[in-house]
């Protein structure tokens, strides 16, 4: 299945990067992590209607995949956000925004409308907040 390597590696770079949120009284409070039907919405609004797949393993820190054609796949994960970041391995890229994680091939022609998304995604919060 196309989605399991990213879905693997996803989880890989969300330890990496996962942070102790101490009880010092000067941090601001974590960042939420957005929803599956929020990301739905901004993949939706930037052209890109993804499709559920279902999860090939059971890991309680997945709450949802989605796929979309030209190898496009968003993994939504449960818990704290991760600092963003943008990881090149082989022909893949994996970009995140808090708790969201996309993966796409390195020269996709989908790369303006998943920059969007994330875009939109990361407005969402900075209005709420």
């Amino acid at each position: 299945m196309v989605i399991a390597r990213p879905l693997v590696v996803g989880l890989a770079c969300a330890a990496l990067t996962a942070c102790s949120h101490g009880s010092r009284k000067s941090s601001p409070p974590p960042a939420t992590g957005y929803t599956p039907a929020e990301v739905r919405r901004a993949f939706g609004a930037a052209g890109l209607q993804l499709v559920p797949e279902s999860l090939p393993m059971t890991d309680s820190r997945v709450r949802a995949l989605f796929g979309f054609e030209g190898g496009v796949a968003v993994g939504v994960y449960r818990g704290a956000a991760a600092p963003r970041y943008v990881l090149v391995l082989g022909n893949d890229t994996y970009s995140s925004s808090r708790n969201v994680v996309v993966t796409y091939p390195m020269h996709s022609r989908f790369l303006p409308r998943i920059t969007r998304a994330l875009a939109a995604l990361q407005r969402l919060r900075s209005h709420s907040a």
